[in-house]
């Protein structure tokens, strides 16, 4: 089954985000959301897609951005796609926060709408 991994990104002067990265063959599929994971489990969130990661960041915490940054794992598990299109992805998350149904639904440019399903 495909992983994925929802890290607390830090920067110094930049704050703090999330990305939420799923495993699609050789690489991580990111996006990046600006509020907590814990209010995925209710309300729709919009992410933005950034660039791909390598499969190494499902289980990496620590410095990052040449020590600029953070980042630490809040969730991981698995997930499988229940359907798939260009413009929307129904995936099954076995979480630690979240667990269920989710879709990802594309809005305009790199950025998309991940709500309950």
């Amino acid at each position: 089954m495909p992983r994925f991994v929802i890290q607390e990104h830090s920067r110094v002067g930049q704050g703090v985000h999330w990305d939420l990265m799923l495993e699609q063959g050789p690489v991580l599929k990111t996006f990046r959301m600006d509020i907590a994971p814990g209010g995925l489990a209710s309300d729709p969130v919009e992410l933005q897609a950034i660039n791909d990661h390598a499969l190494r960041f499902l289980d990496y915490q620590g410095p990052v951005n040449k020590g600029q940054g953070m980042v630490r794992i809040v969730d991981l598990g698995s997930y499988t796609t229940i359907e798939m299109s260009q413009s929307c992805w129904t995936i099954l998350i076995e979480g630690t926060l979240l667990r269920g149904r989710y879709m990802l639904s594309h809005q305009e440019g790199d950025r998309w709408l991940f709500s309950r399903a």
